[in-house]
């Protein structure tokens, strides 16, 4: 991914959506609004960008990124790339079900110790890194933030109580 792309995905974007949000529906500027918009771009849009360009372009993310030579590499390659739009998809849907957000981008993390790195395996790295810090700090938010597990409810708990209470304030 270019460089610009990556720091609009990390960056610009996950701003542009707090920002806007905050502004259209007058909610509270909160950490849990900006983990939303950053998850969203950072981890579910970047990996599902990511993977789409990895399967047709396998030859590509192995030589130029990753500096495989191997024809042997490709099969994983392409692999990657589909794990990338797999989890860049189910992340999609933690705009709309946050229960949904995983720790998936932390699969990233594995680049920091290869040493022999290029520049664009060093921003995929620095991106994955970022995409990690960002989970990890929408997770703890929504641990602390969340109540005791007596006092949750369930989706399905949720849709009912919505269903119910239309039937009877109707």
């Amino acid at each position: 991914m270019d460089l610009t792309i990556v720091v609009a995905l990390m960056l610009v974007l996950p701003a542009t959506g707090f920002i806007v949000e905050s502004l259209m529906s007058q909610a509270a500027f909160t950490r849990v609004l900006v983990g939303k918009w950053f998850v969203f771009w950072v981890v579910s849009v970047r990996l599902a960008i990511a993977g789409w360009q990895q399967i047709p372009q396998t030859r590509y993310t192995a030589e130029v990124i990753l500096a495989l030579k191997s024809q042997d590499s490709l099969v994983l390659v392409r692999g990657l790339g589909f794990a990338h739009l797999l989890i860049g998809l189910l992340e999609l849907t933690s705009l709309a079900l946050p229960s949904w957000s995983s720790a998936a981008a932390l699969a990233g993390i594995h680049r920091t110790f290869r040493g022999d790195r290029n520049e664009k395996e060093t921003i995929a790295m620095a991106s994955d890194l970022w995409a990690a810090v960002v989970l990890l700090s929408s997770l703890s938010l929504k641990l602390i933030s969340s109540p005791p597990p007596e006092q949750q409810t369930t989706g399905l708990q949720q849709i009912c109580s919505v269903t119910i209470h239309r039937e009877i304030c109707a």
